[in-house]
């Protein structure tokens, strides 16, 4: 993967790349490949992390010069105002953004974690994963909705990732489940701030096949 990295680093489209993301356990397998960085050209990471890493996250960061942890993603089985706490705490510095679990369809930890994510400070983001390798992990429209609505009622910043390889919704399929479109998904949460359209104003907008 690393080495796909840098290759496309020095593609002419390279300001289109973002971070490496990388879990906690595995930085240290980074080492090696760390020379071909450097403080001005630092390597930029997402780090996929749970609170017990915070510790480990920091020492890798701050032994090694050309590395930048820009953002770490914590996914929770529940999303208390103290934990949530602790995570900006431990990771203070990087962008933070959580995850939370929930039964197929089911938005009632989607809301709960947002509400909790709205009374923190500093800010914590949200996490939507919107696709994946089984249907299962594909939520509902309504679901979609319901988040991108949540975080703009919440003030929260919404990360929308996995499953979004194609700009619209229908475009692929995971057995007979439609995956969701990134101009479908993205408009949505554009609409949500910048009209105010509810979550059932905007379920056309994530369900828009055309």
């Amino acid at each position: 993967a690393m080495s796909a990295y840098l290759a496309h680093l020095e593609d002419p489209a390279a300001r289109l790349l973002r971070r490496f993301i990388v879990p906690a356990e595995r930085l240290a397998e980074l080492t090696p490949w760390l020379s071909y960085f450097e403080k001005t050209r630092p390597l930029r990471l997402a780090v996929l992390a749970c609170l017990d890493d915070a510790e480990t996250v920091r020492e890798f960061s701050a032994g090694h010069p050309a590395v930048v942890v820009e953002s770490v993603e914590v996914r929770l089985p529940s999303a208390s105002t103290d934990l949530i706490a602790a995570l900006a705490c431990a990771f203070a510095g990087a962008e933070v953004s959580v995850e939370a679990e929930a039964a197929d369809g089911n938005d009632v930890s989607d809301a709960a974690a947002i509400r909790a994510l709205g009374a923190q400070t500093p800010r914590v983001g949200y996490k939507l994963r919107c696709g994946g390798v089984t249907p299962a992990l594909i939520p509902s429209v309504a679901r979609v909705a319901r988040v991108a609505a949540s975080c703009r009622d919440a003030r929260v910043s919404l990360k929308l990732t996995a499953g979004l390889h194609h700009p619209v919704r229908g475009m692929g399929r995971v057995g007979d489940v439609p995956m969701h479109g990134f101009l479908n998904v993205v408009g949505a949460s554009l609409l949500a701030w910048s009209c105010g359209l509810t979550a059932v104003e905007l379920e056309p907008v994530v369900a828009e096949t055309d």
